[in-house]
């Protein structure tokens, strides 16, 4: 996608294009056959994304949760990004973080945030 975009978490994070794709091909040099369990990038399996290939996971920083990961294929195509935050003690989940894309049209600015059907 050659637009701009940007993604809020519930974490209250917010990640441009230009963000999430930096982490992305950094991410990506480290995807190897013979990568440890439980090391990053990982492949990412919670959710079912329409997109062709592995899918894989990197977090957006380091450090103790609440987390916020940027998830991508092979190609550098950036699926979504998610939070995965603390519910009660011991038990976490994953949470999609909010889509906007920006389209700027005659100096005009609109914003969606409706991916659910692909409307944007």
């Amino acid at each position: 996608m050659n637009r701009n975009f940007s993604f809020e978490c519930p974490t209250g994070n917010e990640f441009t294009k230009a963000e999430l794709l930096q982490k992305v091909l950094f991410a990506k040099q480290f995807i190897r056959p013979d990568k440890p369990d439980k090391q990053y990038p990982d492949r990412f399996v919670h959710f079912g994304y329409d997109i062709p290939g592995e899918l894989w996971y990197y977090p957006m920083a380091e450090g103790p949760g609440p987390h916020d990961f940027v998830i991508f294929n092979i190609n550098n195509r950036i699926v979504g990004v998610n939070s995965r935050v603390l519910s009660r003690p011991g038990d976490d989940i994953i949470l999609p973080c909010k889509f906007t894309l920006v389209i700027v049209t005659q100096h005009i600015l609109f914003t969606c945030q409706d991916m659910t059907n692909n409307i944007c």
